[in-house]
């Protein structure tokens, strides 16, 4: 408290001498007992011009119409500054912080940081006000939040910076509970909802709360931009049990409000996966093939109109939703060959039993069920499938060069990419350390690799986009993998346009990639490993 007070004292003294006003257009004129001064204009500090007193003592210089400060300074001091008459009073607040902060006039500038979050109170004059304070007088940081804290018990920006602020001391314990002060105040603010947000994405809440939180954020932020990330977190704590299943009814009120395409679609996807409210749901989904969403959406809206077509039992929809996903969006993955073989087994349509089958295996060949499937309804040989899906793999095979860029091994060593194990097929697995789901696909791989470990046609090689070599050997230490790991493989994912990881390249024995799988999916093992016996089998 006595330091504030010096403050005050301190602006006082200075505040008596400095604040002055001109008419922009006009001259400004002082006596000051030098021989010369430095003036600056409108805060251009690297843009320095000598002035000297027109006779003893007098300063003068004309201003132009479009300035709004001059500082007359000596030896790297300001003697006086002149501010434009009719600027607005937090323009001139921070106008005066900008200017001594260039003189590392500290404590000034902590006054005038505080002048402007009293007059706001609003998060981002607190949170430059904190930022200052955490920089420059760090020993006292914890004093000026509680000072704050006190001082504005209710003040929403001031818990939400606070907290950050003990998040950063890893206090996590406090920082959470001064975020669920917070709760009683929040209103529709995005501060409002950035609270929500990190109490959500980063604290743990009992069942209750949890649902009296997102409950609120369903009644309030369904018009933010970020809001389907709350649709997203709310789904996956249905879907691992977390919410009740009373919980679903407040999904289907959101659905009643003037919600956006997108969470439209989020939410109706999620009941058809539940079985849920299927009639309705289709009714929501239907309008989307209008919407600038069924662009970026089209091939997984198609989906799930079959996918709740085929649960209502509505077969003549089904199949012609199957066929706009495939054949308009080249839908082509486990989830909708999944439907047309369910579909196929409903209506008894040997023909694309046999498709939707064949295309099933080619995600997995070692599915028992749809293998035992095939062979009872269809009289196949385990042959004559195996070698269907081989069939329907070469059909689709890619068929890229490698590129010719360069990696680094965890010793410093530089390898051409496609000079490491010519002769074999290579499984490549690009990760990044921080991923959870790249951590999960190299339990994947490191489980494959092992399976195949005496089998010599088969190399196994992990490649990361990061060059700290010491932060990726703490990474591989204490994971037992058996595999090589080299890093710097940018180029390589930019040669190949690729964005997204984790990513399995498979290699062909005369290097040319032949499938691309992009993300992580719990099917991945069987994937990667059909995929391999099927390049094994090529002359």
């Amino acid at each position: 408290m006595k330091k504030f007070f010096l403050l005050i004292i301190l602006f006082i003294s200075f505040h008596l001498f400095s604040t002055d006003i001109f008419i922009p257009g006009s001259k400004i004129e002082f006596k000051e007992k030098r021989d010369s001064l430095l003036f600056i204009k409108n805060l251009d500090f690297s843009n320095y011009d000598i002035l000297r007193p027109l006779k003893k003592n007098l300063f003068s210089l004309k201003t132009e119409k479009n300035d709004t400060v001059v500082i007359f300074e000596s030896e790297g001091k300001p003697v006086r500054i002149f501010f434009r008459k009719d600027l607005f009073e937090n323009t001139l607040l921070e106008m005066k912080i900008k200017i001594f902060s260039n003189y590392n006039e500290k404590d000034t500038v902590l006054f005038y940081l505080n002048e402007i979050f009293n007059k706001r109170k609003d998060f981002y004059s607190y949170s430059q006000l904190i930022d200052y304070i955490y920089e420059n007088y760090n020993n006292s940081i914890k004093e000026y939040l509680e000072k704050y804290f006190n001082s504005y018990p209710t003040n929403i920006n001031v818990l939400f910076k606070n907290s950050l602020v003990y998040k950063d001391f890893k206090d996590t314990s406090k920082a959470f509970e001064i975020l669920k002060k917070a709760i009683p105040y929040l209103d529709t603010s995005e501060i409002s909802f950035n609270i929500v947000g990190e109490i959500l994405f980063t604290y743990h809440l009992e069942k209750s709360s949890l649902e009296d939180l997102l409950i609120f954020a369903f009644d309030r932020f369904y018009t933010k931009d970020d809001f389907p990330y709350i649709v997203y977190f709310a789904i996956d704590m249905y879907e691992e049990k977390i919410l009740s299943m009373n919980f679903l009814k407040h999904f289907k009120m959101l659905l009643n409000k003037n919600i956006s395409d997108e969470i439209i679609f989020l939410i109706s996807s999620f009941f058809i996966d539940n079985n849920y409210d299927v009639e309705n749901t289709l009714k929501r989904l239907q309008p989307l093939y209008e919407s600038e969403l069924y662009y970026d959406y089209g091939d997984w809206i198609n989906y799930y109109m079959a996918k709740g077509n085929l649960i209502l039992k509505r077969y003549d929809q089904v199949k012609q939703y199957l066929q706009m996903a495939e054949k308009e969006f080249n839908l082509n993955n486990f989830e909708i060959y999944r439907i047309g073989f369910d579909y196929a087994i409903e209506v008894n349509d040997k023909v694309m039993l046999l498709d939707y089958g064949i295309k099933l295996l080619s995600q997995n060949m070692y599915d028992k069920k749809i293998n035992d499937i095939l062979v009872k309804e269809l009289k196949l040989k385990k042959t004559e499938i195996r070698r269907r899906v081989f069939d329907f793999l070469k059909v689709g095979m890619d068929s890229l060069s490698l590129p010719e860029v360069e990696v680094t091994d965890l010793d410093g060593k530089i390898y051409k990419i496609a000079e490491i194990s010519k002769k074999n097929i290579k499984i490549l697995n690009f990760f990044a350390t921080w991923s959870p789901y790249c951590k999960k696909e190299l339990e994947v791989f490191n489980l494959l690799k092992e399976e195949f470990k005496n089998d010599k046609n088969f190399d196994f090689i992990a490649v990361t986009s990061e060059d700290d070599r010491d932060r990726i050997k703490d990474f591989v230490k204490g994971r037992k993998f058996n595999f090589k790991v080299y890093c710097g493989g940018n180029d390589l994912m930019d040669s190949l346009n690729l964005e997204d990881i984790p990513v399995i390249l498979l290699i062909d024995k005369t290097g040319k990639i032949r499938f691309i799988k992009v993300g992580y999916t719990e099917s991945i093992l069987g994937y990667v490993k059909t995929r391999m016996e099927f390049l094994r089998s090529l002359k």
